[in-house]
């Protein structure tokens, strides 16, 4: 039982002791006892470009802690730069990824725009008693079609869905899947409940549980969160607080359904440029006409 707890703690990091010029790493190991995933990325002044991964002791990531200023994109992460060389310790389960750049040329853009370009990405989506049954199922179909234009994996897209109404429901989280197919899948078990438009709470929710380190939120992806909603919420002050909360940790793409919905409520959800952000469809059906629209926005 003693040895099973071990397993079930360790960490588990990327291990590519030398990758020129290429971020990609599948190879992975699991760390011994006091030890941490470390990411160092070598950069020369003839051009020369390597990536390290790797499980490094925690007393040394300490002494980097001690010794330089921390900076990093979360509390738990430490990088320090020093010319051509930047080191990055983190405790989370294949966190020493790089962080992928996104700026390219054009026929690199215009491939980003059909998946090639990782996030973790948060759909969360209306469940209440306007929207129905009939409808909710093509909501569901609408994000299948998403998730089957984007790669995923543990390097690639990592996709999470939670549902809301009178209550918030994650379906599953950041790190639940790891193949498209099982994505797929599980759309299919998702079941509608009815009730209010808790959106407040869903906003909320997604902030403080789904994208967290606890729920696989990754800390070198960026972070994007797509709300489909069919009207107006039941708290549009406390909304757009929480709206603006959830701005600082993703992207944050609203999607209004049919002729109920509060326009300028989705524009105080969605991240600026609101105008680029916000999406209208008249009906369940037009969302089908929304996808490419979706994949560009996800890059």
């Amino acid at each position: 039982m003693g040895l099973l707890l071990i397993l079930l703690l360790a960490l588990t990091c990327y291990d590519c002791h030398s990758s020129t010029r290429n971020p990609v790493c599948t190879k992975t190991t699991v760390c011994g006892h006091n030890e941490t995933c470390m990411l160092k990325e070598l950069r020369a002044s003839d051009g020369h470009h390597e990536y390290i991964r790797m499980c490094e002791k925690q007393e040394v990531c300490d002494y980097i802690q001690l010794g330089f200023a921390a900076v990093g994109k979360r509390e738990s992460e430490i990088s320090i730069k020093s010319r051509d060389i930047s080191i990055t310790c983190c405790k989370t389960n294949l966190c020493n990824m790089p962080v992928m750049s996104t700026t390219s040329s054009s026929t690199t853009t215009a491939q980003l725009g059909h998946g090639h370009c990782p996030r973790d990405i948060l759909f969360i989506v209306d469940a209440s008693g306007s929207l129905g049954p009939a409808n909710f199922q093509q909501v569901l179909n609408f994000i299948a079609g998403v998730i089957n234009g984007l790669n995923i994996g543990v390097s690639e897209n990592r996709v999470a869905v939670m549902t809301f109404s009178s209550s918030v429901k994650v379906e599953w989280n950041l790190n639940t899947y790891a193949d498209k197919q099982s994505l797929i899948n599980a759309t299919h078990h998702i079941h509608y409940t009815g009730g209010e438009t808790y959106t407040h709470q869903a906003l909320q929710y997604a902030r403080i549980k789904v994208f967290s380190l606890a729920a696989g939120d990754r800390q070198h992806f960026p972070n994007v969160a797509i709300i489909l909603t069919d009207g107006k919420s039941n708290n549009d002050s406390q909304t757009v607080i929480e709206a603006a909360a959830l701005q600082h940790v993703a992207k944050v793409i609203a999607i209004g359904i049919g002729s109920q919905i509060d326009t300028n409520e989705l524009h105080a959800i969605a991240t600026n440029p609101d105008q680029q952000n916000v999406l209208l469809a008249r009906d369940v059906h037009e969302l089908q006409t929304l996808l490419t629209k979706i994949r560009t926005l996800l890059c």
